[in-house]
């Protein structure tokens, strides 16, 4: 890898930190902070899918915001 296209790379991942941070202090309602973050990370991080599971009482697994590229998401 070039120091150029290091520099590059870098620069991209400290402006996708940057706002991911803004997203995070926005909100309070989680689900719409969960969804702006995968929307964040597809935009400046070119991630292309993701999905946010939590562990609530009783070791149950919730799917809290999904991301599927430019595709729509499909109903649950």
């Amino acid at each position: 890898m070039t120091f150029s296209n290091r520099s590059t790379l870098l620069e991209a991942e400290l402006e996708a930190l940057f706002r991911v941070g803004q997203v995070l202090s926005r909100s309070l309602k989680l689900q719409e902070t969960l969804q702006e973050l995968l929307q964040v990370l597809h935009e400046y991080a070119g991630m292309q899918y993701g999905m946010v599971t939590l562990r609530r009482d009783h070791d149950e697994l919730t799917i809290s915001a999904v991301h599927c590229g430019d595709k729509p998401i499909p109903n649950t």
